[in-house]
């Protein structure tokens, strides 16, 4: 039974190393770096079928440890892993991301992972059918608010109902991302409308020349597939 010891090339996450913490996950990044982190195994179990089901099963008889405590191996890579334990053990992370404007760029490792482990909470629709339009009417309804701010920017409030401060263009979340999401949480209202706001906020100085969404955050290199 071995028990891993830190080097240059290992750390313990300052954040999800936890005193009491009753399992260790170890996952590398891209620089084959390995971090570790110390969590509670209730609370993995309670929010992933695919925890319950390893903890379900007997330790082998040589399983490694790390600070006394059984360490598992993970496939993914460090820095996804620490955002999508993040979203089960701080609350605020949570409601932090749902609040930033481009939260599909923020929720979207952790909601890979959330499929990938069967935390069907973190993949709920709701948050992007609040942020993008599902028809037409809707979709003319931003086109209209954002007509309205630019006149108002350049010639200032004209409107009585208008004050400073309450008239906000209404502003998507990047699109990419969104596209990405909604397929992986299964939100396909959305995709005309988010589709649409890629082609028109792109460059026209870049080209479209690849069909893979879910290979690239790279706009030139994005178009619609069907």
């Amino acid at each position: 039974m071995a028990d891993a010891s830190l080097n240059e090339n290992t750390r313990q996450d300052p954040d999800f190393y936890l005193e009491d913490g009753n399992i260790v996950l170890a996952a590398k990044d891209s620089k084959n770096r390995t971090t570790y982190f110390r969590l509670h195994k209730s609370i993995l179990v309670r929010n992933s079928p695919t925890f319950a089901d390893m903890s379900a099963m007997p330790p082998p008889p040589s399983m490694d440890q790390h600070d006394g405590i059984p360490l598992v191996e993970m496939p993914d890579d460090a820095n996804a892993l620490r955002d999508f334990i993040a979203f089960l053990f701080d609350p605020k992370c949570v409601s932090d991301t749902l609040d930033h404007r481009d939260f599909t760029l923020k929720i979207l490792e952790p909601a890979l992972l959330a499929k990938k482990y069967q935390v069907d909470w973190i993949c709920k629709p709701v948050q992007l059918l609040k942020r993008w339009p599902v028809t037409l009417e809707g979709w003319d309804a931003v086109e209209n608010d954002e007509e309205d701010e630019e006149f108002r920017t350049q010639f200032g409030p004209w409107h009585p109902t208008w004050n400073d401060g309450t008239l906000r263009l209404r502003q998507f979340p990047e699109p990419v991302s969104s596209i990405r999401l909604a397929r992986e949480c299964d939100v396909p209202a959305i995709l005309p409308f988010a589709f649409l706001h890629l082609l028109r906020t792109t460059s026209s100085s870049r080209t479209l020349v690849s069909i893979d969404v879910g290979a690239s955050e790279d706009w030139s290199v994005v178009v619609v597939s069907g």
